[in-house]
């Protein structure tokens, strides 16, 4: 069920924010529900120049990571770049091997196997593969803040390490050569909001200022670092990290350099996944590329993705597009399969939604999808998340959590009956014991109901301000892109109608409908186009729609742009006296 939350915008804010920006007042509404309400977050919120960015220097531990890599360019040490397997650690792991590459110095990347291998560096990563190799260096992207028995087996073979993350982290931090991690308590910079690529993105930006000061780039040309903000808006988007401050920064200047098409491997990718270059936004990012870069680590090995953003020639990059694309049709098919298993398991067993978090197993689950699948139950069931693939007696799982619970402290009251685990407020990992989940299920959802008084059995969706068909323009869409772009702690806004004609309704595809609206007073009204997806095609979509909840965005298509809306939610039968009453409430 979905509960639609009318915000309040404080007026005064407002009246303050269309003096100081001269906006007009359903901009300054948008704003105020964003939390921004004074005249210098409202500059910061528009501001995407980098001297807006946390300075690096306040990341402990940058300064002796710059000297360390510095010493490795200048004496030709071989740098091995370790990154996770997700879009994150992907693109962040791109980054890093792209920038060192302008130095010159020797550089080689390794992303372990989902499956086999499991998150993160671990001791068999120096014993059986970086010795060997002769690597004299190695830079962890979005994982190494858990990897304490790592640290010895490094010494012994001369391999110094420097972490880059941005997982929760312990007091005890693993005695490497340099921890840059903002969630480390003795971090200065405040930037714990930063995916695992942002703090790549601070460390080159460091590094580069560095190589400067020591006079290296007068021999070669220094590195624009605009250029590599398409991965860091990727890795950043696909995260789902709060899209403010330095994020915010990344993510729009980004998305500028992702819609020139500069990256063969990037602009494949838009083209297999049907995206319009050029005018590709946050959204599509979320929900076309990024799924399509995560099935490679999901279903077989992420290096299928790391070689896309790798590659320069457009031709090999179209076939490993192609290649990511069959592997997200087979990602949905297996997802779609364990979420209806668990669905028939819960409709047989419904008292265990009585429970305040959800924790399952299953034999042989794919592990790569379970994050994906424990979102869509949280969506579903509104509780906290964790599914577990047992194989071989040793359990993998997933997590995900709901607003106000977080999923890694309460794995973490756990970590005495757990293998390895790792996360943040609303994800998490761990290996198990197969014979231990019974134990663990009970402690952590006696732990989720001491902490959930009472489940939201509902998604509450905050809508911004009603806004009828007939007041919808081109010139207020224009006006809205001020706040993209859109992302976690920076929603999309959401608008509500009444008295809604449907013109025209038809399914395309299984579970889309595409409409033509039109509002009911206004017969002379051309009408817009609204799609709605996920939704019953045994739905009422008849001309009797009442009221509905939707986002408001541009359609492009052949070269032009038309208004277009996406229907969160509709009803179609509420008496007229509700509708009454939320206008009221709403001062309408």
């Amino acid at each position: 069920m979905k509960r639609w939350n009318f915000l309040q915008p404080d007026a005064d804010a407002m009246r303050r924010l269309e003096k100081h920006l001269g906006c007009s007042p359903f901009i300054s509404s948008l704003l105020v529900n964003r939390g921004i309400d004074s005249e210098a977050d409202a500059e910061r919120f528009l501001d995407f120049s980098f001297q807006r960015l946390t300075s690096p220097d306040s990341f402990t531990d940058m300064d002796k990571a710059a000297r360390r890599i510095y010493h490795a360019i200048t004496h030709q040490q071989h740098i091995l770049v370790f990154g996770d397997y997700d879009v994150d650690g992907v693109t962040g792991t791109a980054l890093l091997h792209d920038f060192l590459q302008t130095t010159g110095v020797p550089v080689s990347c390794y992303i372990p196997h989902r499956e086999s291998e499991g998150y993160g560096l671990q001791k068999k990563h120096i014993d059986d593969d970086a010795f060997c190799r002769g690597i004299d260096l190695i830079i962890t992207v979005d994982c190494g803040s858990s990897s304490h028995d790592v640290m010895p087996a490094a010494r012994r073979a001369g391999i110094d390490i420097i972490i880059t993350d941005h997982h929760a982290i312990s007091d005890a931090v693993p005695e490497a050569l340099a921890v840059i991690n903002p969630k480390r308590k003795d971090c200065l910079s405040r930037a714990d909001n930063l995916a695992g690529v942002g703090v790549v993105y601070f460390l080159i930006i460091y590094l580069r200022k560095y190589l400067r000061d020591m006079g290296f780039w007068a021999s070669r040309k220094e590195p624009n670092l605009k250029t590599y903000c398409d991965l860091v808006a990727l890795g950043t988007i696909a995260d789902m990290v709060p899209l403010t401050s330095d994020n915010r920064i990344f993510v729009k200047n980004g998305m500028d350099v992702i819609n020139t098409g500069a990256r063969a491997g990037i602009r494949s990718l838009i083209e297999i996944s049907g995206g319009n270059i050029s005018s590709l936004d946050s959204d599509d990012v979320a929900f076309k590329l990024a799924p399509r870069l995560n099935a490679a680590g999901r279903m077989e090995h992420a290096d299928t993705a790391l070689h896309l953003l790798l590659e320069p020639d457009a031709r090999k990059a179209r076939v490993l597009a192609h290649s990511l694309d069959a592997l997200n049709v087979q990602r949905k098919h297996v997802e779609q399969q364990i979420f209806d298993d668990i669905r028939q398991r819960l409709a047989a067993h419904p008292e265990q939604l009585d429970d305040m978090a959800l924790v399952i197993a299953g034999a042989d689950w794919a592990p790569g999808v379970l994050g994906i699948v424990a979102s869509r139950l949280v969506q579903a069931y509104c509780l906290p998340v964790i599914l577990i693939s047992v194989q071989n007696g040793v359990g993998k799982g997933s997590g995900r959590s709901i607003p106000g619970f977080d999923i890694y402290r309460s794995i973490h009251a756990c970590a005495d009956c757990l293998m390895r685990y790792g996360g943040h407020a609303l994800a998490g990992g761990l290996e198990i014991d197969a014979g231990r989940i019974s134990e663990f299920r009970t402690r952590f959802t006696r732990i989720a109901a001491s902490e959930i008084a009472v489940a939201p059995r509902e998604i509450d969706i905050g809508v911004d301000r009603i806004l009828n068909l007939e007041d919808i323009s081109e010139t207020l869409i224009s006006d809205m892109e001020l706040l993209k772009p859109y992302g976690m702690d920076n929603p999309e806004p959401v608008f509500y109608a009444n008295k809604v004609h449907v013109v025209s309704s038809r399914m395309v595809g299984n579970n889309t409908r595409r409409m033509i609206l039109k509002p009911a007073d206004h017969p002379s009204h051309p009408g817009i186009l609204a799609i709605q997806f996920r939704c019953d095609p045994q739905s009422p979509a008849g001309p009797n729609m009442k009221e509905m909840i939707y986002r408001l965005r541009w359609n492009y298509w052949n070269g032009s742009r038309t208004m277009q809306i996406l229907i969160e939610d509709a009803k179609f039968s509420l008496q007229s006296a509700m509708s009454e009453s939320i206008m009221e409430s709403c001062g309408a």
